[in-house]
């Protein structure tokens, strides 16, 4: 089994030089249900654990069967109904229901095919590159703001294709 390297995001990039650069949110569909209190699981693809909370409540079932927790807040911001409505905290309906990502959201990332695991500005920790699960091209391991926030907001699934390249103009000020 491959080795698993404890690592912040700052020390790996300053260890393996590689540059943040900037990627885009793409069009994407997702499932979300309101989760019960204390209900717990695991991302598959990060073994991240996570635990529905009063903050948390909502469980996301991403484009791989992957699962995580959402606040209303990332809901709200990051997706739509699929008819384009705006989510707001009165018009979510009972049960799982379909929602759009709103594509064109930045989120500045080091792609790598490393494995290591990274502590993230929530305080919990996920494995990019975990074994056993496809990478594509390596996971994205970044955040919506590299040089206010450098902690790593989350990593993103290097196969699951939900965020691109930002066009090569838009890198000149590659991090």
């Amino acid at each position: 089994m491959e080795k698993i390297t404890p690592m912040s995001l700052e020390k790996f990039v300053e260890r393996y030089g590689l540059p943040y650069r900037k990627y885009v949110k793409t069009d994407y569909v997702v499932h979300v249900r309101r989760g019960n209190p204390g209900e717990t699981g695991t991302n598959k693809l990060e073994n991240e654990p996570w635990t529905v909370s009063k903050e948390y409540p909502f469980i996301i079932t991403g484009t791989a069967g992957e699962t995580y927790v959402s606040t209303m807040k990332s809901l709200c911001k990051g997706y739509t109904h699929n008819d384009g409505t705006p989510i707001t905290e009165y018009n979510i309906p009972e049960g799982e229901f379909e929602v759009k990502a709103i594509p064109g959201a930045v989120f500045w990332a080091v792609q790598t095919e490393m494995c290591i695991e990274i502590s993230t500005a929530r305080g919990t920790t996920q494995i990019a590159n975990r074994p056993g699960v496809d990478h594509g091209n390596g996971d994205l391991i970044g955040t919506v703001d590299p040089v206010n926030r450098p902690i790593p907001h989350r990593v993103v699934n290097g196969a699951l294709r939900i965020y691109e390249l930002a066009d090569l103009q838009e890198q000149e000020n590659v991090f």
